[in-house]
């Protein structure tokens, strides 16, 4: 959890007191603690109306939480019981964004798919060195700005020999 860090979402810049990433660094969650004296309710309207995030942020204080999941309040309740708090957290935490699950699948697709893929760029490349001029020109260019002499010969041997390991 990163605590009190600006996040940018839509136009407007928030800053929740906490954000919950995944592996791949992108934000799946908010939170954000009231304290007792806050009623709850006209809290999370304001924050909402501040531009908050729908998507899946949980307003917290000491008695209660209230979830926002797809853009609707999915859990309002006390947390007076540990049945109630474990069910609103795990309703929270089990959240996934059809967006990042789609990713998540395309990186199992393609990740299957990638030595197939990357197999065939050394052989590319060699084409593209022998039958194309314009490659060749500019494959000089981009490696003139790549840097040192050594920076560019170690990136032309790269480039031709595209070694699979990488893949």
């Amino acid at each position: 959890m990163n605590e009190k860090v600006s996040m940018k979402y839509g136009k407007k810049n928030i800053i929740p007191d906490g954000r919950f990433l995944n592996d791949f660094n992108l934000t799946i969650g908010a939170w954000e603690a009231k304290n007792t004296q806050d009623k709850l309710d006209i809290e999370v309207r304001k924050k909402l109306r501040d531009g908050y995030p729908r998507d899946n942020i949980i307003f917290q204080s000491p008695d209660q939480i209230i979830i926002w999941q797809n853009s609707r309040e999915v859990f309002n309740t006390e947390i007076s019981t540990a049945e109630n708090l474990t069910e609103g957290l795990n309703l929270f935490f089990s959240y996934q964004p059809s967006a990042y699950q789609q990713w998540e699948e395309a990186v199992e697709r393609f990740k299957d798919q990638m030595p197939k893929i990357g197999s065939r760029i050394p052989e590319l490349i060699d084409r593209e060195y022998r039958d194309n001029k314009a490659f060749v020109q500019a494959m000089e260019i981009f490696t003139n700005l790549a840097g040192t002499a050594s920076i560019r010969i170690l990136l032309r041997l790269r480039l031709r020999k595209c070694s699979s390991s990488i893949f």
